[in-house]
């Protein structure tokens, strides 16, 4: 279990002092020389396409040096010195050994779309999640939380006090120590998942398809598809005019008023109200389950 050390060999690079900018190229060189580097960047927006989106940082490690730098941030490097930022760190992913990234089409559909497309085919990638849904494609416990916790006893979000929905509210160090973190630990969970893979062929070649078709998802993604605006709003209105008629036929009901009259106003998104509605108003029993009631499709 790790208890100490997480942000070991993380060095930071805001771009606000002298010197920035050699630290970064040398560090940069540095991890070259690994097979493969942990890498993740962090963004101000999901997707990289809206106005406002911008790379905030990236981080490169080979398990014991991590770089971690600001690359858009709005409080980091000098207008003058961004475009040689994106222009080092372009050259090292072209450079660098195997890119291992959790959730990988992410990472490559932000650098194609900020740094380089050419990126995504002349160098290779690899994906810890891609990993996961290879040795074991139930839903959930895949996230580099969940995979921290699972393979070395510790969760790596709860080290950093980082709101996630704005990344742009963190400070630079901070954000820079959490993205650090990430493409770290990113790089370690790759190395532990990697030895049930190699003992399971099939499984193996089922990772290799996930990474290799991972580009053209990606390329689609950002090529996208053209949407009919007049058309979209008029089903919309549509709807939602159904949806109030819906409603309002619904509030109309004797069992719903009995729920009214009982529980107060009812919500049909809420499961707590349709639980009650069928077990407690309706008498239902066909939702009854071993664990108690559920209101699922079944």
């Amino acid at each position: 279990v790790v208890s100490s050390g997480i942000f070991n060999g993380i060095e930071q690079i805001e771009g606000g002092d002298v010197g920035d900018i050699d630290r970064l190229v040398k560090g940069l060189r540095r991890l070259l020389a690994a097979p493969r580097v942990g890498f993740d960047i962090e963004t101000s927006t999901l997707r990289p396409y809206a106005k406002d989106s911008l790379l905030l940082s990236a981080a490169v490690s080979d398990g014991e040096y991590t770089l971690s730098f600001a690359v858009d941030h709005p409080r980091g490097w000098p207008d003058h010195l961004r475009r040689r930022v994106r222009q080092e760190l372009t050259q090292c992913l072209a450079d660098a050994g195997t890119k291992v990234c959790h959730t990988g089409a992410f990472e490559q559909e932000c650098v194609a779309e900020k740094l380089s497309p050419l990126l995504l085919r002349r160098t290779a990638w690899a994906d810890t999640m891609a990993q996961c849904h290879a040795l074991d494609e139930r839903i959930g416990a895949k996230s580099l939380d969940d995979l921290t916790q699972m393979h070395f006893g510790f969760s790596l979000k709860a080290q950093s006090n980082i709101d996630r929905k704005n990344m742009l509210a963190a400070s630079v160090p901070d954000l820079l120590r959490y993205n650090g973190g990430d493409a770290k630990w990113t790089l370690k969970v790759y190395a532990k998942q990697a030895v049930p893979l190699r003992e399971a062929p099939g499984l193996l070649r089922e990772y290799h398809r996930l990474v290799r078709t991972a580009p053209t998802t990606v390329f689609s993604q950002i090529k996208g598809v053209p949407v009919d605006f007049p058309y979209a709003r008029k089903v919309r209105k549509e709807f939602d005019d159904q949806v109030v008629m819906l409603e309002r036929q619904l509030r109309a009901t004797p069992e719903v008023q009995k729920f009214s009259q009982r529980f107060g106003a009812f919500s049909h998104s809420s499961t707590d109200h349709v639980t009650k509605l069928l077990r407690d108003i309706c008498k239902r029993e066909e939702g009854r389950t071993s664990t108690g009631y559920s209101t699922d499709e079944g």
